[in-house]
């Protein structure tokens, strides 16, 4: 029986990347010119970031990291108070921070239905852009909690972060779905603890989610008559 249901962030309900990897990181790097000097310096110190972020995420033992926590690695030796410059990035990315087409309807939707849900994201930036981003997506009140990867140590698909969400909402991995945009980190690892898993946008391709919606307005429409009937057997 389905106890509750588990969405996803960045690239299911809106974007967090402040509009694309190449203009995203044109306007990120902006952002840090007070602290760089210049733009090309800027886009240099966001390479280095997202380089020290990707060998933590796969160094063996490590915990998952925050933005927080990379700036010294790409500011040696200079007196900047890293929670600053953190929030100088992700301010600017939550001017760009806007619902993806039918996200505000989808959620609603489901909602309606009366199974709680939780927000269950890797949080590179922390739990104040989150919530922030959240409340501009007007979807804040919408969910019973926020699980964050850096809050928990372990990002997705690592078992960790699926089991910890369910521990916060008291359900079980087999009581839950999961709505995610990408294979290998949201539905491999959603599926790999026992979810039932639903992917959006790019039909799937290495991964067998349990339901496929090339939109949010089509999930809006089609999922919470699924959801009434307990989901019933996957296609």
């Amino acid at each position: 029986m389905l106890k509750a249901v588990f969405w996803d962030l960045g690239g299911t309900l809106c974007r967090t990347d402040a509009g694309g990897k190449l203009l995203g990181g044109l306007r990120l790097a902006r952002a840090l010119k007070p602290f760089c000097g210049s733009l090309f310096t800027g886009l240099h110190k966001i390479y280095l970031v997202m380089r020290a972020y990707k060998e933590v995420r796969e160094t063996p033992g490590e915990r998952e990291p925050e933005l927080k926590d990379l700036i010294p690695r790409v500011f040696p030796d200079q007196p900047f108070d890293p929670l600053l410059v953190a929030k100088t990035v992700y301010e600017e990315a939550l001017k760009y921070t806007n619902p993806l087409p039918g996200a505000v309807e989808a959620v609603a939707a489901v909602a309606a239905t009366g199974l709680p849900m939780a927000l269950v994201t890797d949080g590179f930036y922390g739990r104040d852009y989150v919530e922030r981003a959240l409340e501009k997506l007007g979807i804040k009140d919408r969910f019973r909690t926020v699980v964050i990867s850096c809050e928990v140590g372990a990002g997705k698909p690592q078992p960790a972060l699926f089991l910890a969400a369910c521990r916060e909402m008291g359900v079980k991995p087999e009581e839950t779905l999961f709505i995610g945009d990408t294979e290998d980190r949201d539905i491999a690892g959603a599926a790999g603890v026992g979810m039932r898993t639903l992917l959006l946008w790019k039909a799937p391709r290495r991964t067998r989610p349990d339901f496929f919606f090339p939109d949010l307005h089509q999930l809006a429409k089609e999922l919470p008559a699924l959801l009434a009937a307990g989901l019933g057997n996957p296609e």
